[in-house]
């Protein structure tokens, strides 16, 4: 448990059951990067091949289908404010904008849990579910976190899981958070938040119980840390110092592993506390001077970049010991107004207690030896008053822009070129200190594009002229700034607006956009279809008596090899073959598209399209 050598990264986590697919998942995050966002649904997919292997052109043809493939069937929950600025513009964003839902809380607070639900299926067997409870958000932070996954299958019954109530009613709350909720998410919402008090979760081996803690929904206000052990160990990156002091309070031991921007903010040693400790310089990830490292604006930024992140509290009672990991620092912000998550695992304390991670052991690397003490660290570092108010400003101006349901209007300007329009359904600048400056931009266009934002008497808020087709979005970047005596704040953050009035076929011309030659349709195809069963000769011989066959596989090596993975893909998994029809569904819109297509698919595809659906019909496979 918590063993510094058991790496995981969050693709691993992802990744479906042996068997089986993806058929709907909600992920909840306090910050979002959309380029991690972007590359998440390659979890999912049979792309296989290892990233040294993988041609440039290959890989983004793979990001594309991934996220045309799963952007429908995931959503994502963030706190309204907190999408970061993508360093790079990327056409396949487009396909995001519907999978990104902001929340904004009906009073002061953080949405902040890091949860994902995934429901997996497989034919013939019973769905699957895997919970993965995070203390990392969506983004490509190099910090020290943790991950549990639990993962069991959805019982055949109709009776709930007494202990599952708190997990689906988390899942149930969360449209009630969130600005605006389509009736395809809701179903989605009501479909998990049902059947996951079905599921019957396994443990991780040596655990005896598990209990799940939603923090901040209707319901679920509770403190969870009601064992009453002597032992205490905290470990959080933010604290506050009437939280730890609840938290030691009739404790005999406490130990608390921070980081050193958190404790040189604490005004004096917290009572109950005998032992503190940080991450050494040592155990920080070194970043090659080639990687483009971002500025951190905020303390938050700095230790989600490069420090310890993770939240875990672990409590002994007697023989056993109690550890709860998740979302929650050692705050009151956490416990009393954000929205959180937490899972309790139970277990022998032998096996999961304090000293198996704070003791060291010769030849064993334990938690313990990728820190220092840090006693003296505490309150060393005065108040900056100015700075705190500063903040304070920056985060009010982020927060009434959260807040005003904006809209982009989109208008045919000449040609294909398009007016973007920004406005604003509720007020923002009235909830503004006069020092802020604010512009903002389309995510699609330099950040030499933005304009300043009017008051709030006018309408539109900014307006972007004689844009492109490739560059209308609903991701509005925005920029607040706020001076004083000299000191500045700055923010940069995204907003996903309410998009109205783009073309219907905006997702079929991003495609042709991005394949925009045949040569490179053909890699796509065989990309869908890579690394099928075995050719079945019978059926190949079928289709190559037809003329028009034998006409378009004389056309070249490449395809042949589209016609043989296509016949493979028939007999061994035809519900792949769902995804080529989507692709060329969507390419015989129009001329152009068509144009893409190899010469003679038509006559290939059609009678193996009919064989699919005449199978699919027949309940049978080919």
């Amino acid at each position: 448990m918590l063993e510094p050598r058991d790496r995981s990264l969050l693709f691993n986590a992802l990744r479906p059951p042996a068997g089986y697919r993806l058929d709907c998942g909600i992920g909840t995050t306090y910050s979002l990067d959309l380029l991690a966002l972007l590359t998440a649904p390659l979890a999912f997919t049979r792309f296989e091949r290892s990233d040294e292997s993988v041609e440039a052109n290959e890989a983004s043809l793979a990001v594309l289908e991934s996220v045309r493939r799963y952007a429908d069937k995931l959503t994502i929950f963030c706190h309204a404010g907190k999408i970061a600025v993508p360093r790079g513009r990327y056409p396949q964003f487009a396909y995001l904008e519907q999978s990104v839902i902001q929340c904004v809380l009906p009073h002061p607070g953080a949405f902040h849990p890091k949860v994902w639900l995934l429901r997996f299926v497989a034919d013939n067997e019973l769905a699957r579910y895997r919970l993965l409870c995070l203390t990392r958000n969506l983004t490509f932070a190099r910090s020290w976190d943790t991950v549990l996954a639990l993962e069991g299958p959805l019982l055949d019954r109709k009776n709930a899981l007494a202990a599952n109530h708190p997990l689906g009613d988390f899942i149930a709350a969360l449209p009630l958070l969130a600005r605006s909720v389509s009736e395809a998410v809701r179903d989605r919402v009501t479909l998990l938040s049902d059947e996951v008090r079905r599921v019957q979760f396994e443990l991780p081996e040596g655990f005896t119980g598990c209990r799940f803690w939603p923090l901040g929904i209707d319901g679920h206000r509770e403190w969870p840390f009601q064992e009453s052990g002597r032992r205490l160990l905290v470990v959080s990156p933010f604290v506050s110092l009437r939280c730890l002091e609840q938290l030691a309070e009739t404790r005999d031991h406490a130990t608390l592993v921070s980081t050193s921007r958190a404790l040189a903010g604490l005004s004096r040693h917290p009572a109950g506390f005998d032992g503190f400790f940080v991450l050494d310089e040592q155990a920080t990830a070194e970043v090659s001077g080639e990687v483009d490292e971002p500025e951190p604006v905020s303390v938050s930024e700095a230790v989600q970049l490069n420090d310890l992140h993770a939240k875990c509290y672990i409590v002994e009672d007697g023989w056993d010991a109690h550890i709860w990991t998740g979302s929650a620092n050692a705050t009151e912000a956490a416990f009393e107004r954000n929205v959180e998550f937490l899972v309790e695992l139970i277990g022998p304390r032998r096996l999961f207690g304090i000293e198996t991670l704070m003791t060291p052991e010769k030849d064993a690397l334990r938690l313990i030896n990728l820190l220092k003490p840090a006693a003296n660290q505490i309150a060393c570092q005065p108040q900056d008053e100015l700075a705190k108010r500063l903040e304070g400003q920056m985060e009010q101006a982020r927060d009434a822009i959260a807040r005003a349901h904006l809209i982009a209007d989109v208008a045919v300007c000449e040609g294909d070129r398009y007016t973007l329009g920004l406005q604003a359904a509720e007020a923002i600048t009235p909830n503004i200190a006069p020092s802020t400056s604010i512009s903002c931009w389309p995510i699609t266009l330099p950040e030499e594009a933005q304009r300043p934002i009017k008051s709030s008497g006018d309408s539109p808020l900014a307006v972007f002229s004689s844009v492109s087709f490739e560059a209308l979005t609903s991701f509005f970047a925005f920029a607040v700034e706020v001076r004083e005596a000299g000191r500045v704040v700055r923010a940069k953050f995204v907003i996903n607006a309410l998009l109205r009035g783009a073309p219907m076929d905006r997702h079929q011309r991003i495609l042709k956009s991005l394949i925009r030659d045949r040569a490179r349709l053909l890699r796509f195809l065989l990309l869908l279809l890579a690394e099928e069963g075995d050719d079945v000769s019978g059926l190949v011989e079928e289709l190559n008596a037809d003329r028009s066959t034998r006409e378009w596989r004389s056309t070249g090596s490449g395809g042949e090899a589209l016609l043989e993975t296509l016949v493979r893909t028939l007999a061994r998994a035809p519900e792949r073959l769902d995804d080529v029809n989507r692709v060329q569904r969507d390419l015989a819109m129009d001329d152009e598209g068509r144009s893409l297509l190899p010469e003679g698919f038509e006559q290939i595809w059609t009678p193996i399209w009919t064989f699919r659906e005449r199978a699919r019909r027949c309940k049978t496979t080919p």
